[in-house]
C-alpha cells in the first residue's frame, strides 16, 4: 500500500504560529478598544500596532505555507499545485474564501496604521473603532483559518501508517482556472486596498460625529479619500480588463452582483470625496459628510456579506463559497453592528451640527448637489440589483437577477444629467457665474458638436451603424448618439478647464483630469459595447468559417492543426486559427486558448479569447468546445415539414425492411431536405442488431454532412434525427469592438488626476 510521508515538523509549527497569530492580534485589538475606554492613548497606539504587525506576520506565514508546498494544509492543497507558476502560487494567498479575507483584514490594519499618525486630535476614538472592526475580521480569520490542517476521510485514513496522524499529499488540486492569469496577481491587490481604506474613512466619519468636531477632520481625511476613490476606481477597471481578456463573452461590465459590490462603495466614496470639497470651500455639509463618510464601508461589509453568505453563488462568476458557521455569524454581526453605527452617529452628527451654515446654496454648490445626487441614484439602482438574489434566498423564492440590458436603460436615465452637469458646473462660480464664463461655456459646447459631429460622420461612414445589412433603428442609434456626446462635452469641458487652470498656474487640475478620465472610460466602454460587430459559425479542417461582420468585411477562419488529446488537457494548448478577409487584402492568425480541465473524473472546457489589438478597434475571437453535430434532435411527425438552421426537412415517409423484431430488420425515414435552394432524397436507417440498434446514416458528401436516425416511435411513426458533420466542429465567434483603447487611455488619466490631487492636496497642507 502507498504510504504518504509526514509532514515536516517546521510546516506544522509555522502553521500554529499563524493560528496563534491571529488570537495574538484579537488580543492586542481588544486590549486596544480597553484602553480607548479609559483614555490611555499612549498605550492604545503601541497595542493596535502590535496588533497590525500581527496580522502582517500571520500574511506572511500564510504566503511562506504556499510557496513550500505544505499541502497538509486545506488551503494550500486547494489553491495550488506543483506545476504552477511562482507568481501564481503566491497569487493563490487571495484566491479562496479565507485569502481574500486575509487579505481584506491585512489592507485594512495596514492603511489604518498609515493613517493613525494624520489623525490628530481624532486619534484615540479613531484608533478604538479600527481596533473593534479589526477585532471582528480577526475573529472571522480565526473561523475561516487559511491555517487549517486537512480533514482526512476515512479512506484517507487508511494510508496511515501506525502512530501517524498526519499525511502531507505529494500534490495539490491547483488553481482554479479561470484565475490563471496575470490579472489576479494584480487585480486583488488593488482593489482590497481601497475596500481596506473604507475602515479609515469609516474611523475618520465616527470620530468627527463623536467628538464633534465636524471640521477639522476634512483637511486629514479628503487625501486619503481621493487616494480610496482612485484605487477603487483602478481596480474596478482592471477587473473589467480581467474580464475582457479572459471570459470570451466581449465585453467589459456585465452588472454582474459581485461587480455591483464594488461599484458601489466605489460611488459612495467618489459622493464623498466631492461633499468635502464643498466643506472645505463653502462651509456647508458638515452633517452629511458625517453620514457619507461612513456609508462607503457600511457598503462594502453589506456587499461582503451578500458574496459570502451563499446568496450569490448560482448567479455570479465571482461569488464564493459558503462561510464557516462561526465566521458567517461575525460576519453578520460586524454587519448589524456596522449599520447601527451609522444610524447612530448620522443621528448624532445631525443633531450636533452648526445651524449657522449660509441659505444660499450657490451655483456651484447647487450644480455639484444635484449631480452628486444622480451619481448617488446610479449607486442606489446597483445596491438594488446586486441585493435581489438574497432578498429572493431570504425570502424562500427564486434568485432572480437584472438584465445587463434592463440596468443599461435604467442608469442612461441620471447618467445623461449627470455627464451635462460635469461639463458644466466646473465653469460656475461659487456664488454667482460670471457673464464670460457663460460664453466660455458656450464655446467649449461649440467645440463639443464639432468634435461630435465629426465623430459621428466617422462611426457612419465606417459602417458602424448597420446590423448586417440593414442601419439600426432611429431610436437605438439616437441614445447611442446622445450619450456619446455628453461623454464628449465633459471631455472637452474638463480638458479646457485643465489647460486654463496650468495656464495661469493656479494648481487643482488633477480634478478635471480626473473627470475627463472617467468620462473617456465611459465613451470607450459605450463605444466597444454600442457599435460591435460580432459573427459565429463552424470551422472544421475541410470547411472554413463564414464570419460577416459588415457587408464589406467578411472574414474566413481556417484552422491550421487539429490538437492531439495530450494538448486537449494542456493549460497551455493554443488552437491556430488563420482569419483572411474575403477580399483577400489582409489575414490574421488566431492563437485562443484551449483545453479541458480534468478534475474528479470530469472534462471542463476552458477557453481564453484572443486579442488582436489595433489603434481605434480590437478584433476578438473566441474558440468554443468542438463539437460534431450541427443540429441535434430533429423530431417530426410524417408528413411534416421543419427549418432548422439553414436546413428545410420534411418527412416524406417511414420505412421498413425485414420481420419485426429479426435480427437485421430495418426501419428508416425517407427525407426531403433542402439547403442553399438545392434538394437532396435521404434515408436514414437503424438496424437491429446482437447488443441493440446499428447506425446506418445518409451520407451527404456534396456539403460535407450526414444525417443519423436517432428513433422511429412505432406507433406513431415520428421520427428524430440528427445533422451530422464526420469532422470536429469548432465553433469560433469573431468581435470588432471600435475604440476599446479608450478604456485604457480613461484609466490611466483617471490614475494621473487622482495622483495630482493628491500631491496637490498635500504641498498646500
Amino acid at each position: 500500500m502507498m504510504r504518504f510521508p509526514d509532514p515536516p515538523s517546521w510546516g506544522l509549527w509555522a502553521g500554529l504560529v499563524g493560528k496563534g497569530l491571529i488570537f495574538a492580534a484579537i488580543f492586542l485589538f481588544a486590549v486596544t478598544a480597553l484602553s480607548v475606554f479609559r483614555k490611555n492613548e499612549t498605550l492604545s497606539v503601541r497595542t493596535f500596532l502590535g496588533g497590525v504587525g500581527c496580522v502582517v506576520l500571520a500574511f506572511g506565514v500564510h504566503v511562506f505555507l504556499l510557496m513550500t508546498r505544505q499541502y497538509e494544509y486545506s488551503y494550500v492543497w486547494e489553491n495550488t499545485s506543483n506545476d504552477m507558476p511562482g507568481m501564481y502560487r503566491f497569487s493563490a494567498a487571495w484566491a479562496a474564501q479565507e485569502g481574500s479575507f486575509m487579505l481584506w483584514t491585512l489592507t485594512s490594519a495596514v492603511f489604518a496604521a498609515i493613517v493613525v499618525f494624520k489623525t490628530g486630535q481624532y486619534r484615540r476614538v479613531f484608533i478604538g473603532v479600527c481596533a473593534v472592526v479589526l477585532i471582528g475580521l480577526t475573529a472571522i480569520l480565526a473561523y475561516e483559518s487559511p491555517f487549517q490542517l486537512l480533514q482526512l476521510s476515512a479512506e484517507d485514513r487508511q494510508l496511515l501508517a501506525p502512530g501517524q496522524s498526519m499525511i502531507i499529499p505529494p500534490d495539490g488540486r491547483g488553481l482554479n482556472p479561470t484565475l490563471m492569469n496575470y490579472w489576479m496577481v494584480i487585480h486583488p491587490w488593488v482593489i482590497f486596498i481601497g475596500f481596506g481604506s473604507l475602515l479609515s474613512l469609516f474611523a475618520f466619519a465616527a470620530s468627527a460625529s463623536i467628538t464633534k468636531n465636524h471640521f477639522d477632520w476634512v483637511r486629514a481625511v479628503r487625501p486619503f479619500a481621493i487616494f480610496s476613490m482612485i484605487v477603487l476606481g483602478v481596480g474596478l477597471t482592471m477587473g473589467g480588463l480581467w474580464a475582457y481578456e479572459t471570459l470570451g463573452w466581449g465585453g467589459f461590465w456585465a452588472w454582474d452582483p459581485v461587480e455591483n459590490v464594488s461599484l458601489v462603495p466605489f460611488i459612495a466614496t467618489a459622493v464623498l470625496v466631492h461633499g468635502l470639497f464643498i466643506q472645505r470651500n463653502r462651509k456647508r455639509w458638515d452633517r452629511l459628510n458625517i453620514l457619507l463618510g461612513l456609508l462607503p464601508f457600511v457598503w462594502f461589509v453589506y456587499g461582503t456579506y451578500l458574496t459570502r453568505s451563499g446568496a450569490l453563488t448560482a448567479v455570479s462568476v465571482h461569488s464564493f463559497a459558503e462561510m464557516n458557521e462561526g465566521a458567517h455569524g461575525f460576519l453578520l454581526a460586524l454587519v448589524l453592528l456596522s449599520v447601527a453605527a451609522l444610524i447612530a452617529l448620522s443621528v448624532r452628527a445631525f443633531r450636533a451640527g452648526d445651524d449657522s451654515e449660509p441659505k444660499v446654496a450657490g451655483h456651484r454648490t447647487f450644480g455639484m448637489s444635484v449631480g452628486l445626487a444622480l451619481l448617488y441614484g446610479i449607486g442606489l439602482m446597483a445596491a438594488y440589483g446586486m441585493s435581489l438574489p438574497f432578498l429572493g434566498a431570504l425570502f424562500g423564492r427564486p434568485k432572480q437577477i437584472v438584465a445587463e440590458g434592463a440596468y443599461n436603460v435604467v442608469v442612461a436615465y441620471p447618467f445623461v444629467p449627470l455627464l451635462l452637469l460635469m461639463a458644466f458646473v466646473p465653469f460656475l462660480g461659487w456664488t454667482k457665474t460670471a457673464p464670460e464664463r457663460i460664453k466660455t461655456i458656450g464655446n467649449v459646447f461649440f467645440v463639443s458638436v464639432l468634435v461630435f459631429g465629426l465623430s459621428v460622420l466617422a462611426i457612419v461612414k465606417s459602417g458602424l451603424t448597420l446590423e448586417g445589412f440593414e442601419r439600426m433603428p432611429a431610436n437605438q442609434l439616437i441614445v447611442f448618439y446622445v450619450l456619446i456626446f455628453v461623454c464628449l462635452f465633459s471631455i472637452v469641458a474638463n480638458g479646457y478647464r485643465t489647460i486654463e487652470r496650468m495656464r495661469t498656474k493656479s494648481g487643482g487640475v488633477g480634478a478635471f483630469i480626473t473627470h475627463a478620465g472617467v468620462a473617456l472610460l465611459v465613451l470607450g466602454l459605450i463605444v466597444s459595447r454600442a457599435f460591435e460587430k460580432t459573427a459565429i459559425d463552424g470551422v472544421t479542417m475541410t470547411q472554413p468559417a463564414r464570419l460577416a461582420l459588415l457587408p464589406d468585411k467578411t472574414y474566413l477562419a481556417t484552422i491550421e492543426k487539429l490538437p492531439s488529446p495530450e494538448q486537449m488537457s494542456d493549460p497551455n494548448n493554443r488552437l491556430e486559427f488563420l482569419v483572411k478577409n474575403s477580399t483577400g487584402s489582409g489575414e490574421t492568425v488566431f492563437r485562443p486558448n484551449f483545453y479541458y480541465e480534468i478534475q474528479d473524473g470530469r472534462a471542463t472546457p476552458i477557453s481564453r479569447p484572443d486579442i488582436q489589438r489595433h489603434a481605434l478597434y480590437d478584433m476578438y475571437f473566441v474558440v468554443g468546445a468542438p463539437e460534431t453535430e450541427i443540429e441535434s434532435d430533429i423530431t417530426l411527425e410524417e408528413g411534416s415539414e421543419k427549418t432548422v438552421g439553414p436546413f428545410r426537412i420534411k418527412y416524406l415517409e417511414r420505412t421498413r425492411s425485414g420481420e419485426t423484431g429479426q435480427k437485421g430488420t430495418k426501419f428508416g425515414a425517407r427525407l426531403l431536405m433542402n439547403i442553399a435552394d438545392k434538394d437532396y432524397d435521404v434515408h436514414p436507417e437503424m438496424e437491429i442488431g446482437d447488443s441493440g440498434p446499428v447506425m446506418h446514416p445518409a451520407e451527404l458528401r456534396e456539403i460535407g454532412v450526414r444525417v443519423e436516425l436517432k428513433r422511429l416511435m412505432a406507433d406513431s411513426g415520428d421520427a428524430t434525427v440528427s445533422i451530422v458533420s464526420p469532422e470536429l466542429i469548432f465553433p469560433v465567434q469573431l468581435f470588432f469592438k471600435p475604440m476599446t483603447g479608450l478604456v485604457w487611455v480613461g484609466a490611466a488619466l483617471m490614475t494621473i488626476g487622482g495622483i495630482t490631487s493628491i500631491v496637490g492636496l498635500r504641498r498646500r497642507g
